[in-house]
């Protein structure tokens, strides 16, 4: 009865209360599509995320860890010009809480703590991201990953990922530091991790 009252409402769309309404109901009502689309309208016309992010933790419970992505992959951008990196943050956290080596978010919220600022908090997922990389045979990423840890905290002078040990693909060698060991130079430590073999 509370929706067919609201959908004579001339352009719901237009009035953020009613849209609230709109996506209560069907959250309500357990009809997440119905809801998402409201969720969706709240983000497109009036920047309000809530929705999305709820909608986000009933699609995740349910196992839809990749329609969970691609909402906050189809956000990303316009809540970090609002600055509204926790949204993000917290999103792509609880999907690495259910997968933690979930390639996809690791690389999203890597850009997303680049894009705030949060350099400690870029460091560790780089790490894990590159590390991530190697595991899975994707050294050129890999390579690239680790200059750019190297730019990002250049007086480490060495990325510290943990024992990696030394990978061979088509004739590239890539040596990840094993062990936490003095700083040197960041010259020294782009030669020693980026260098040829």
């Amino acid at each position: 009865r509370a929706i067919q009252s609201l959908q004579s409402i001339p352009s719901p769309a237009g009035h953020k209360g009613a849209l609230n309404w709109f996506f209560h109901a069907y959250m309500k009502q357990g009809n997440l599509l119905r809801a998402r689309d409201a969720a969706t309208q709240l983000f497109d016309l009036h920047e309000d995320f809530a929705g999305l992010a709820q909608v986000c933790e009933q699609l995740l419970a349910g196992g839809d860890v990749e329609e969970v992505l691609g909402i906050y992959q189809n956000a990303w951008d316009r809540l970090a010009a609002q600055q509204s990196h926790s949204a993000l943050i917290e999103g792509l956290q609880k999907i690495l809480s259910a997968q933690p080596s979930h390639q996809g978010a690791l690389e999203l919220l890597w850009k997303v703590h680049r894009n705030a600022g949060n350099r400690g908090e870029a460091e560790e997922v780089g790490e894990l991201l590159a590390h991530l990389y190697v595991t899975n045979g994707e050294l050129e990423k890999a390579r690239d990953l680790l200059s750019e840890l190297v730019e990002l905290a250049p007086e480490k002078g060495a990325v510290r990922l943990g024992e990696v040990g030394a990978l061979h693909a088509d004739g590239l060698q890539l040596r990840l530091v094993v062990e936490r060991g003095p700083q040197v130079e960041s010259g020294l430590a782009v030669q020693s991790l980026l260098g040829d073999p």
